[in-house]
Protein backbone atom coordinates (compact mmCIF):
# COMPACT_ATOMS: atom_id res chain seq x y z
CA UNK A 1 0.00 0.00 0.00
CA UNK A 2 1.71 3.30 -1.25
CA UNK A 3 2.21 5.69 1.98
CA UNK A 4 -0.14 8.88 2.22
CA UNK A 5 1.48 12.24 1.62
CA UNK A 6 1.29 14.46 5.06
CA UNK A 7 1.36 17.38 2.70
CA UNK A 8 -0.87 18.16 -0.29
CA UNK A 9 0.08 20.08 -3.59
CA UNK A 10 -0.87 23.05 -1.45
CA UNK A 11 1.37 22.61 1.30
CA UNK A 12 -1.42 22.51 3.58
CA UNK A 13 -1.00 19.32 6.47
CA UNK A 14 -3.62 16.87 5.52
CA UNK A 15 -6.66 16.43 8.14
CA UNK A 16 -6.33 20.39 9.33
CA UNK A 17 -8.09 22.97 8.19
CA UNK A 18 -6.22 26.42 7.19
CA UNK A 19 -8.25 29.07 8.91
CA UNK A 20 -7.78 26.92 12.16
CA UNK A 21 -4.63 29.30 13.23
CA UNK A 22 -6.68 32.84 12.48
CA UNK A 23 -10.08 31.17 14.13
CA UNK A 24 -7.77 30.65 17.03
CA UNK A 25 -6.24 34.35 16.99
CA UNK A 26 -10.19 35.52 16.87
CA UNK A 27 -11.19 33.61 19.83
CA UNK A 28 -7.89 34.57 21.44
CA UNK A 29 -8.41 38.50 20.72
CA UNK A 30 -12.15 38.36 21.88
CA UNK A 31 -11.09 37.23 25.12
CA UNK A 32 -8.51 39.68 25.69
CA UNK A 33 -11.11 42.26 24.99
CA UNK A 34 -13.93 40.80 27.20
CA UNK A 35 -11.09 40.77 29.78
CA UNK A 36 -10.24 44.46 29.31
CA UNK A 37 -14.05 45.62 28.94
CA UNK A 38 -14.46 43.17 32.27
CA UNK A 39 -11.62 45.30 34.51
CA UNK A 40 -12.57 48.96 32.50
CA UNK A 41 -16.39 47.88 33.81
CA UNK A 42 -14.69 47.25 37.06
CA UNK A 43 -12.88 50.09 37.69
CA UNK A 44 -15.80 52.62 36.75
CA UNK A 45 -17.71 50.61 39.17
CA UNK A 46 -15.44 51.37 42.24
CA UNK A 47 -14.62 54.52 40.60
CA UNK A 48 -18.85 55.41 41.49
CA UNK A 49 -18.85 53.91 44.74
CA UNK A 50 -15.84 56.10 45.86
CA UNK A 51 -17.26 59.46 44.43
CA UNK A 52 -20.37 58.68 46.27
CA UNK A 53 -18.80 57.15 49.66
CA UNK A 54 -17.14 60.54 49.01
CA UNK A 55 -20.20 62.37 48.74
CA UNK A 56 -22.32 60.45 51.43
CA UNK A 57 -19.61 61.45 54.09
CA UNK A 58 -19.17 65.23 52.69
CA UNK A 59 -23.20 65.80 53.31
CA UNK A 60 -23.11 63.77 56.78
CA UNK A 61 -20.62 66.36 57.81
CA UNK A 62 -22.85 69.37 56.53
CA UNK A 63 -25.52 68.29 57.88
CA UNK A 64 -23.96 67.26 61.50
CA UNK A 65 -24.93 70.56 63.10
CA UNK A 66 -28.67 69.25 62.78
CA UNK A 67 -28.07 65.81 62.88
CA UNK A 68 -26.92 65.94 66.73
CA UNK A 69 -30.40 67.63 67.77
CA UNK A 70 -32.11 64.28 66.72
CA UNK A 71 -34.28 66.57 64.74
CA UNK A 72 -38.35 65.07 64.44
CA UNK A 73 -39.12 64.08 60.52
CA UNK A 74 -40.02 67.35 58.12
CA UNK A 75 -40.88 66.95 54.62
CA UNK A 76 -40.08 70.09 53.68
CA UNK A 77 -37.96 73.27 55.38
CA UNK A 78 -41.29 75.10 55.71
CA UNK A 79 -42.45 72.43 57.82
CA UNK A 80 -39.38 72.00 60.38
CA UNK A 81 -38.65 73.47 63.84
CA UNK A 82 -37.49 77.01 62.50
CA UNK A 83 -35.88 76.88 65.80
CA UNK A 84 -34.00 74.31 65.62
CA UNK A 85 -32.76 74.80 62.07
CA UNK A 86 -31.98 78.24 63.79
CA UNK A 87 -29.74 76.21 66.34
CA UNK A 88 -28.11 74.10 64.21
CA UNK A 89 -26.65 77.40 62.34
CA UNK A 90 -25.01 78.74 64.86
CA UNK A 91 -24.24 75.49 66.42
CA UNK A 92 -22.10 74.66 63.25
CA UNK A 93 -20.44 78.38 63.76
CA UNK A 94 -19.62 76.81 67.22
CA UNK A 95 -17.70 73.69 65.77
CA UNK A 96 -16.14 76.03 63.35
CA UNK A 97 -14.70 78.18 65.79
CA UNK A 98 -13.59 75.12 68.32
CA UNK A 99 -11.73 72.96 65.09
CA UNK A 100 -10.15 76.30 64.05
CA UNK A 101 -8.89 76.67 67.81
CA UNK A 102 -7.66 72.88 67.76
CA UNK A 103 -6.02 73.17 64.67
CA UNK A 104 -4.03 76.97 65.57
CA UNK A 105 -3.52 75.28 68.64
CA UNK A 106 -4.74 78.38 70.19
CA UNK A 107 -6.85 79.90 73.22
CA UNK A 108 -8.06 82.97 71.58
CA UNK A 109 -11.82 83.37 69.68
CA UNK A 110 -12.44 84.90 66.52
CA UNK A 111 -15.26 86.72 68.01
CA UNK A 112 -15.38 89.62 70.66
CA UNK A 113 -17.03 87.99 73.99
CA UNK A 114 -18.96 90.02 76.51
CA UNK A 115 -18.80 89.86 80.48
CA UNK A 116 -19.62 86.24 80.81
CA UNK A 117 -17.34 85.33 78.47
CA UNK A 118 -20.25 84.28 75.71
CA UNK A 119 -19.13 85.14 71.83
CA UNK A 120 -20.67 88.19 70.42
CA UNK A 121 -21.53 86.62 66.77
CA UNK A 122 -23.39 89.04 64.05
CA UNK A 123 -26.71 88.17 62.65
CA UNK A 124 -25.18 88.45 59.41
CA UNK A 125 -22.49 85.90 59.85
CA UNK A 126 -25.44 83.43 61.47
CA UNK A 127 -27.38 84.41 57.99
CA UNK A 128 -24.88 83.60 56.27
CA UNK A 129 -23.82 79.78 58.26
CA UNK A 130 -28.03 79.57 58.13
CA UNK A 131 -27.85 79.80 54.46
CA UNK A 132 -25.17 77.30 53.64
CA UNK A 133 -26.84 74.49 55.36
CA UNK A 134 -30.69 75.02 54.19
CA UNK A 135 -29.91 77.00 50.98
CA UNK A 136 -31.41 80.91 50.26
CA UNK A 137 -35.14 80.07 49.72
CA UNK A 138 -35.61 79.92 53.55
CA UNK A 139 -34.88 82.72 55.98
CA UNK A 140 -33.65 82.06 59.87
CA UNK A 141 -36.59 83.49 62.32
CA UNK A 142 -34.23 85.31 64.82
CA UNK A 143 -34.69 84.78 68.17
CA UNK A 144 -33.52 83.84 71.84
CA UNK A 145 -33.19 79.99 72.44
CA UNK A 146 -33.04 78.43 75.20
CA UNK A 147 -33.81 80.77 77.77
CA UNK A 148 -34.68 78.54 80.66
CA UNK A 149 -31.18 77.06 80.37
CA UNK A 150 -29.76 80.32 81.98
CA UNK A 151 -26.85 82.15 80.23
CA UNK A 152 -24.65 79.64 79.83
CA UNK A 153 -27.33 77.56 77.85
CA UNK A 154 -29.26 79.91 76.46
CA UNK A 155 -28.19 81.77 73.00
CA UNK A 156 -29.69 84.89 73.22
CA UNK A 157 -30.53 87.80 69.86
CA UNK A 158 -30.01 90.97 70.66
CA UNK A 159 -32.11 92.45 67.61
CA UNK A 160 -30.81 96.48 68.38
CA UNK A 161 -27.27 95.35 68.26
CA UNK A 162 -28.20 92.55 65.21
CA UNK A 163 -25.43 89.94 67.01
CA UNK A 164 -26.10 87.30 69.42
CA UNK A 165 -24.62 86.23 72.91
CA UNK A 166 -23.33 82.86 72.18
CA UNK A 167 -22.09 80.36 74.80
CA UNK A 168 -19.03 78.35 73.61
CA UNK A 169 -19.66 74.93 74.32
CA UNK A 170 -18.99 71.44 72.29
CA UNK A 171 -21.74 69.02 71.46
CA UNK A 172 -23.78 67.47 74.67
CA UNK A 173 -25.62 64.97 72.52
CA UNK A 174 -26.97 61.54 74.43
CA UNK A 175 -26.34 59.82 70.87
CA UNK A 176 -23.30 58.50 68.59
CA UNK A 177 -24.15 58.97 64.68
CA UNK A 178 -22.79 56.99 61.61
CA UNK A 179 -23.80 57.38 58.07
CA UNK A 180 -24.10 54.01 56.28
CA UNK A 181 -25.99 54.24 53.06
CA UNK A 182 -26.29 57.00 50.00
CA UNK A 183 -28.93 57.12 47.74
CA UNK A 184 -28.46 59.25 44.85
CA UNK A 185 -29.99 60.77 41.57
CA UNK A 186 -29.53 64.03 39.38
CA UNK A 187 -32.04 65.78 41.50
CA UNK A 188 -30.97 64.94 44.61
CA UNK A 189 -29.25 62.38 47.51
CA UNK A 190 -30.16 61.08 50.57
CA UNK A 191 -28.10 59.49 53.26
CA UNK A 192 -28.68 56.94 55.99
CA UNK A 193 -28.07 58.49 59.60
CA UNK A 194 -28.33 55.47 62.15
CA UNK A 195 -28.39 56.84 66.14
CA UNK A 196 -26.98 54.77 69.14
CA UNK A 197 -27.20 55.84 72.48
CA UNK A 198 -23.52 56.26 73.37
CA UNK A 199 -24.03 55.28 76.92
CA UNK A 200 -24.55 51.90 75.21
CA UNK A 201 -21.62 51.66 73.28
CA UNK A 202 -17.94 50.21 74.26
CA UNK A 203 -14.66 51.91 75.04
CA UNK A 204 -11.51 50.78 73.69
CA UNK A 205 -8.44 50.55 75.24
CA UNK A 206 -7.48 53.83 74.30
CA UNK A 207 -10.60 55.63 76.41
CA UNK A 208 -12.00 56.49 72.71
CA UNK A 209 -16.04 55.00 72.02
CA UNK A 210 -16.18 52.36 69.62
CA UNK A 211 -17.91 53.26 66.34
CA UNK A 212 -21.66 51.61 66.96
CA UNK A 213 -22.14 48.71 64.98
CA UNK A 214 -26.03 47.72 63.61
CA UNK A 215 -27.13 45.91 66.54
CA UNK A 216 -26.68 48.81 68.81
CA UNK A 217 -28.25 51.46 66.47
CA UNK A 218 -31.68 52.88 68.07
CA UNK A 219 -33.58 54.17 64.99
CA UNK A 220 -32.44 55.62 61.67
CA UNK A 221 -33.60 58.75 59.96
CA UNK A 222 -32.54 59.76 56.05
CA UNK A 223 -31.64 62.92 55.32
CA UNK A 224 -32.29 64.50 51.60
CA UNK A 225 -30.32 67.15 49.78
CA UNK A 226 -31.49 68.46 46.97
CA UNK A 227 -28.93 70.78 44.32
CA UNK A 228 -29.55 74.32 44.17
CA UNK A 229 -28.95 77.19 41.60
CA UNK A 230 -25.38 77.69 42.48
CA UNK A 231 -24.81 73.95 41.83
CA UNK A 232 -24.66 73.08 45.62
CA UNK A 233 -26.47 70.31 48.38
CA UNK A 234 -28.40 72.02 50.97
CA UNK A 235 -30.74 69.88 53.24
CA UNK A 236 -34.48 69.79 52.17
CA UNK A 237 -36.26 66.91 54.61
CA UNK A 238 -35.52 64.51 57.29
CA UNK A 239 -37.73 61.04 57.27
CA UNK A 240 -37.60 58.01 59.50
CA UNK A 241 -37.19 54.61 58.56
CA UNK A 242 -39.56 52.22 59.55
Amino acid sequence: MPKRRRYTSRNTRRGRYHFAAWLGLVVILLAIIGVVALTVSMVSIIKKANEHTDMMLELYDEAYPLIQYQPKPFASLEEADQSLLLQSAIFRLNEMENVRRLREKSDEYSYKQDEYGRLIIPVETIDESFKTLYGSDIQPQHQTLGESGGKSYTFEYDKANACYYVPFSESSSLYTTIVDKCKYNRKNVSIRVGYALTSDLDIDNHGNIVEPTASKIEYYQWYTFIKTNEDTWVLNSVENEE
